[in-house]
């Protein structure tokens, strides 16, 4: 997701943040006191969670989990660290175990960071620390999506940038957390401008393909780095050029390119289109990329159909039963059917905004939305888990403190832990 750029300074810029959703009823009526009050409710929240957490975890781990698998302290299933494969519609380990990603996005600084803090996104205060991948880990998520400037790593060739890319994946290592590596934006922060819209696509894709090249090479041989988000948003891109089949081609290209360093990464690919439009992933369903190790990458957000959507505007109405219905059809046809037919995708980002007005009633969409990809056994990435900031657009589901969860983040770790 691109955050906004008109007015972007050294110290503030626009961004985006994510949620999750209500298990019981006893957690429904906390999380309704908290959304009232605003006052002493998060800390009734939490005890009333850890103790929903704690009895769905027993039932799940005594069905699923199998001998290679051990439970921490914190109640997260916690695997040995390895490359992942897919298979059919799954994505699995190296013993065959089903693997469903379940994390957040972790975004502010590895996008924004200037010269003036020498390009280093852990240098600011407002990013995140070990402490804050402790509180990823007790809430149940077992991987982050770590969203990366093209333009620090690959153009300015920021030695500090790398550096603290290196440090939050030895970080994760520690921790038992798998990383995705997200070729998530190329923003000039010298000039303020989109590197993108200043190259023809020739360029971009041959400037693209040798900066993935460059992320494979560097991590191939690190296991907690278990794939690559390719291009975010590519819809960003169609007035330098690029139509389906151009994407279509060049995306296939680099992805073959980062399998003849490791075959065992895992490629995430978004359609060229907005998620909003429903038959984006639909042209992947019918013609699938001819590689193994893919997995379709969607991004849905609350945020972007109210008031547009039906389901939305259900929901904003509170007609839930009939808005649960209609957005299970919409996201069926947005990518969940890719999993019938056998595909393997994900929710890569979803979430609301910080203007609740914006998304009345958000917390029971959050409930739904993520119960239906449990339902489907679909992976989710809330985006994003860096610090909450008041000039984000989105809330996060970390606090400033860096070390707890904002009212959203604990419902997100609700789900994060149970499913």
């Amino acid at each position: 997701m691109f955050a906004s750029l008109a007015s972007l300074a050294e110290e503030s810029y626009s961004g985006f943040s994510k949620s999750a959703g209500r298990k019981s009823g006893t957690a429904t009526k906390s999380l309704t006191t908290l959304r009232t009050s605003s006052t002493g409710t998060l800390s009734t929240v939490t005890a009333t969670l850890t103790t929903t957490v704690t009895i769905t975890l027993t039932t799940t781990v005594t069905e699923t989990v199998t001998t290679t698998s051990t439970i921490d302290g914190s109640g997260s299933v916690d695997v040995e660290l390895s490359r992942l494969h897919t298979d059919g519609r799954w994505i699995k380990d190296s013993t065959g175990n089903i693997v469903r990603l379940k994390g957040a996005a972790v975004f502010w600084r590895f996008i924004y960071s200037s010269h003036y803090h020498d390009y280093d996104p852990l240098s600011y205060n407002d990013e995140i620390n070990e402490t804050s991948l402790d509180t990823f880990k007790s809430a149940g998520a077992n991987f982050i999506r770590l969203e990366l400037n093209g333009w620090i790593w690959y153009v300015k060739r920021a030695p500090k940038y790398v550096e603290a890319v290196d440090k939050v994946i030895s970080w994760c290592k520690a921790r038992k957390i798998m990383v995705v590596l997200d070729n998530h934006q190329w923003y000039d922060m010298d000039s303020g401008f989109m590197y993108k819209d200043q190259y023809a696509l020739a360029t971009q894709l041959t400037e693209w393909k040798n900066f993935m090249l460059e992320l494979a090479e560097r991590y191939k041989n690190e296991p907690t780095v278990i794939g690559f988000d390719m291009l975010n948003e590519p819809l960003g891109y169609p007035h330098n050029g690029l139509d389906w089949n151009t994407w279509r081609t060049n995306v296939l290209e680099v992805i073959r390119a980062v399998h003849a360093v490791d075959p065992t990464y895992l490629c995430f690919v978004e359609p060229l289109g907005s998620s909003a439009e429903k038959d984006d992933m639909n042209n992947f369903k019918t013609t699938p990329l001819p590689e193994p190790n893919i997995v379709y990458s969607a991004h849905i957000y609350y945020a972007w159909d109210y008031p547009y959507q039906e389901y939305a505007i259900n929901y904003g109405r509170g007609n839930f039963e009939l808005a649960k219905q209609q957005m299970e059809a919409l996201y069926y046809e947005r990518f969940l059917d890719m999993l019938d037919a056998g595909l393997p995708a994900l929710i890569m980002e979803t979430g609301v905004y910080r203007d609740y007005s914006k998304n009345p009633n958000w917390e029971v969409w959050i409930s739904d939305s993520l119960a239906l990809y449990e339902k489907y056994n679909a992976g989710v990435c809330w985006l994003p888990s860096s610090p909450d900031r008041s000039d984000s657009s989105l809330i996060s589901t970390l606090s400033p403190d860096r070390s707890s969860l904002t009212d959203v983040g604990a419902i997100w770790a609700m789900y994060m832990n149970s499913g």
